[in-house]
C-alpha cells in the first residue's frame, strides 16, 4: 500500500514540476507575432488559437490550468484585443499579458487638416502595418 502511494505521490509531482517548467522555463513563441482575442472569444477558443499558433500544451488541457487558476481568483479573465508576442516571452507571460489587457498599441500621426473619414480610408490604413 505505501509503494502505492508513493508511486502517485511521484507521479503527481512530477506532473507539476512539468507544469511549472513549461509555464516559466519555456519560450514557445518562435518568431513575434500579433495574437488577436476577439470580443466574445470563450477561453477555450482563445487556447485553441494558441495551440493553433503551437503556443501552449494542448488547448484542453491549457484550459484546465486557466480554470484551476479561477477557483483561487475569481477575477482571472481575458480581455479582447491584439497581443504582441514576442520570442523572449515565457507562456506565464503571455497569459499575464492577455489577462491584463496589455494590448499592442500602434503608432501614427494625423496630418494637420486631415479629418477622421480620410485617416480611416484605405490609403492611411496601409501606412498603418507594422512590421514586429
Amino acid at each position: 500500500m505505501r509503494k502505492i502511494i508513493l508511486i502517485l505521490a511521484l507521479s503527481i509531482l512530477l506532473k507539476f514540476s512539468f507544469i511549472f517548467y513549461f509555464l516559466f522555463f519555456t519560450y514557445p513563441v518562435k518568431n513575434d507575432i500579433l495574437f488577436d482575442v476577439a470580443i466574445g472569444d470563450s477561453s477555450n477558443k482563445i487556447f485553441k488559437n494558441l495551440g493553433t499558433n503551437n503556443i501552449g500544451l494542448h488547448p484542453f488541457i491549457d484550459g484546465n490550468i486557466f480554470r484551476i487558476s479561477q477557483i483561487f481568483n475569481k477575477k482571472l479573465f481575458f480581455k479582447a484585443g491584439e497581443y504582441s508576442l514576442k520570442t523572449e516571452d515565457n507562456y506565464f507571460n503571455i497569459i499575464k499579458k492577455i489577462i491584463a489587457g496589455d494590448i499592442y498599441l500602434r503608432k501614427f500621426t494625423v496630418i494637420e487638416g486631415e479629418t477622421i473619414t480620410t485617416v480611416r480610408s484605405e490609403e492611411h490604413t496601409s501606412e498603418l502595418q507594422v512590421t514586429l
